[in-house]
């Protein structure tokens, strides 16, 4: 919630960026049908308000801005991506 994913992102990126090394990510996106009327559409929180619903192009902008570029984006099913990503040096 809130910069925790940047943050962990951003952790990824310092580990990875000396080797140019790869980051597999496997996640959620959006808002499931099965979960509406327990995530808040406005600021895309469930009720307990420990998840984040982002969408797609969140993100992508994400993994850019920590300095990964996208190799790859997989869309195996509805609300679900896989990122292969590069760690980009500084």
């Amino acid at each position: 919630i809130g910069v925790d994913r940047k943050t962990w992102l951003t952790q990824c990126h310092q580990s990875l960026s000396k080797s140019q090394g790869l980051l597999f990510l496997s996640s959620m996106y959006g808002i499931p049908e099965k979960l509406q009327g327990t995530v808040d559409p406005t600021t895309r929180l469930n009720i307990p308000k420990n998840r984040y619903y982002a969408e797609l192009p969140e993100m992508v902008a994400e993994l850019k801005g920590c300095g990964f570029s996208i190799i790859e984006q997989i869309l195996p099913q509805e609300h679900e991506v896989i990122f292969l990503a590069r760690a980009l040096t500084n």
